[in-house]
């Protein structure tokens, strides 16, 4: 709420001649203002003549006019008098409590502050606390029906304003408030009209195109063979398009090649050479194709440089600017137009989605022709020879199939009997290996008068173990014909995987001291549920390979660890690698 100064006793004779001049004063400042708001005075300076004129007319020594930003959050210093550097970096003054300012906006009414220092309604902004003010007004300025900002003027000492000098800040707000309303009108109008035009111009544009289009559908509609069609797409893309020249290219599927079918202002020698084109070759109209990506060159030196073909053609035919579309058809590459322009052109949106919608108009005609073109030969071959044909095509095709067949299940059959003699032969002798090194090591240990009982004991548990083993694989080698039939049988069970890792690395290592073993996170307790004998034939195998494919002496880690909600068991050597084309096979 408004803060009103109480009535006072009336005054002497020279007071009211004071009064009297400082309303003169006052009103011929209103009158100046409103003089230069009708004169269609910028908003900006208008501004800065406000605050010139609130500072001269109220003597006071600072005095700003703070607009409200769009989103309501802080207000802005746009003229200032008085204030250093309040314009040029001074942090936006905040709304509601935070500054005199905020707070007039919020009680939407002019605000009196007698004593800032004082004050208990709301905070002192960082200006004003900077510039020791103590007395000064707010009022608002309203534009469009809606707060624009606030008008201050503030005074470094103690000072009453009156209420006439309340209803002077609230006239030069007033005036602020009309021209800010009446420049948003302009800056409006002038949108609008801008609008409008752009409007207009497009219609006439999309007009103008919409008959271009018509032109090129009816002269397509003329053309019966795939050469006609090319010959109309050029001359027509040209013609539509305003472009110098151009030329249509046809693609040769089974030679791979671009066939020249039409040219527009090509010279001869230039037709000789581009005649055919190799699809792969450095071409950008084969590119384009090759891509079916459109290619516009706006301006030679943007982007990545022409090509040769580019350059062939800006040297011999004097343009500056290039498009190469390709004709694509029911997502087939038929193949592409190129047009050329004279003078820097730069393929606006709009016009490049026109020449996409040509391209592809021409396309669609393209291949009908080439529908149409394929229907008569292929219904001249079939009167020709329809029934030897159908009967020779369906001996081949039962004697290809059968071919395939037999060859594909003789393959089938060699790759299954070498594959199951690999591993029946590796897995057989993984056993082997270790029952025959627990021999060799009784052997030495004999030998060498070493033999105790325990090593005796340990020995002959291995062999047994590895007897077991073989046991177990023979029993797989028996299982073959479950597994053809998809019936292999798995024993689960719950075990603890670090206990049986440990034992098969004892005994790995038992048989293969060559190679240390690094063993980690095997202190913990891994309780699974998985075939023991399975997952023991695994690792033991991948044991032996890291064995078989590292240096000597070279150690092999073996870690095991959690893997999300399961369990990973990784051997990590230091020999050649896998294949990465074998990864999938192995395992």
């Amino acid at each position: 709420m408004a803060t009103w100064p109480e009535p006072s006793p009336p005054p002497d004779q020279a007071d009211v001649e004071t009064e009297l001049q400082a309303r003169v004063r006052r009103q011929a400042a209103i009158a100046e203002l409103g003089r230069q708001a009708l004169g269609g005075a910028d908003l900006t300076a208008l501004m800065n003549d406000a605050v010139e004129i609130v500072a001269q007319t109220l003597s006071v020594e600072y005095s700003g006019v703070l607009e409200l930003l769009a989103d309501g959050s802080a207000l802005r210093a746009r003229a200032t008098v008085g204030w250093r550097d309040a314009r040029g970096g001074s942090p936006d003054v905040g709304v509601g409590e935070a500054s005199p300012a905020g707070y007039a906006l919020q009680v939407d009414e002019p605000l009196i502050v007698d004593d800032l220092p004082q004050e208990a309604r709301f905070r002192a902004s960082a200006v004003l606390h900077q510039h020791r003010a103590v007395s000064g007004v707010d009022v608002l300025i309203r534009g469009n029906g809606r707060p624009f900002g606030v008008l201050e003027a503030y005074s470094a000492r103690r000072r009453a304003f009156t209420v006439d000098d309340v209803h002077f800040l609230r006239a030069i707000a007033n005036l602020l408030g009309l021209v800010s309303e009446r420049q948003r009108a302009d800056e409006e109008r002038d949108r609008l009209l801008k609008r409008e035009r752009q409007a207009r111009a497009d219609a006439e544009r999309a007009g103008e195109r919409t008959a271009r289009l018509q032109a090129v559908t009816a002269a397509l509609s003329e053309a019966a063979t795939p050469e006609q069609v090319a010959w109309t797409v050029v001359s027509q893309g040209v013609a539509a398009l305003g472009a110098l020249g151009g030329a249509a290219f046809l693609l040769d599927a089974e030679r791979a090649e671009l066939v020249l079918a039409g040219a527009v202002a090509y010279p001869d020698d230039l037709i000789r050479e581009w005649a055919r084109l190799p699809l792969a070759g450095s071409a950008l109209t084969a590119w384009v194709v090759r891509n079916q990506t459109p290619a516009f060159h706006g301006t030679w030196n943007l982007g990545q440089p022409p090509s040769p073909h580019a350059l062939v053609v800006r040297e011999r035919l004097g343009v500056s600017a290039l498009a190469v579309l390709p004709l694509i058809a029911h997502g087939r590459p038929l193949g592409a137009l190129a047009l050329n322009f004279v003078g820097p052109r730069q393929f606006g949106v709009d016009e490049r989605a026109f020449m996409l919608t040509l391209a592809a108009q021409c396309a669609q005609a393209l291949a009908r022709a080439e529908a149409y073109a394929a229907e008569q030969r292929a219904r001249a071959e079939a009167e020709a020879a329809r029934a030897e044909a159908e009967d020779i095509q369906q001996r081949m095709v039962l004697l290809a199939q059968a071919e395939r067949q037999a060859r594909a299940a003789a393959e089938a059959a060699i790759r299954a009997r070498d594959e199951f003699l690999s591993i029946a032969s590796h897995e057989l002798r993984t056993p082997l290996t270790g029952m025959k090194g627990s021999v060799e090591v009784l052997l030495r240990a004999q030998a060498r008068g070493l033999l105790d009982q325990e090593r005796l004991v340990r020995s002959l548990r291995t062999i047994n173990q590895g007897a077991d083993r073989l046991a177990s694989l023979i029993q797989d080698l028996l299982d073959v014909s479950r597994i053809r039939l998809g019936r292999l049988p798995f024993e689960p069970r719950l075990l603890d995987l670090a206990e049986l890792t440990a034992e098969t690395a004892a005994q790995f290592q038992q048989r293969d001291d060559s190679h240390p073993l690094v063993l980690v996170g095997l202190e913990r307790s891994f309780p699974v549920l998985a075939d023991a004998a399975r997952i023991e034939q695994v690792l033991t195998n991948l044991l032996d390979n890291a064995a078989k494919y590292s240096p000597p002496d070279a150690g092999i880690r073996l870690a095991l660890g959690r893997d999300g909600e399961g369990v990973r068991l990784a051997v990590q050597d230091a020999g050649i690698g896998l294949p990465p084309d074998s990864a999938e096979l192995i395992f």
